[in-house]
């Protein structure tokens, strides 16, 4: 019975999938400060600029500016061949997940 084992609960556990809400509520000149060292995605050779790879970086310069990781306003180009038709997605950065995939 139910009474024995209160303990138990019929609560939905949070889905992993879905981030926190507090995750964010970093400001991009913080985060930018924590990242612009040291990431994945930098590229770095010699007698030129560092480079970035990251995604929503369409000019692949390692600065805040054009940061798709900390800029609050990040745009990304993807595309999608099918058969002989290729698809352009265009992604902007939105506080809604449902209108990250809408262009502005």
């Amino acid at each position: 019975s139910s009474a024995s084992r209160p303990h138990l609960s019929r609560r939905r556990t949070p889905s992993l999938r879905t981030p926190p809400p507090f995750a964010m509520a970093v400001p991009s000149d913080l985060l930018w400060e924590c990242v612009k060292k040291n990431n994945a995605f930098m590229r770095k050779s010699v007698n030129m600029k560092t480079m970035s790879s990251e995604p929503g970086n369409l000019m692949g310069t390692h600065s805040l500016k054009f940061s798709g990781l900390a800029n609050s306003k990040a745009l990304g180009l993807t595309t999608k061949a099918h058969g002989k038709k290729v698809n352009i997605r265009m992604t902007v950065s939105a506080t809604r997940r449902s209108r990250t995939y809408r262009p502005k």
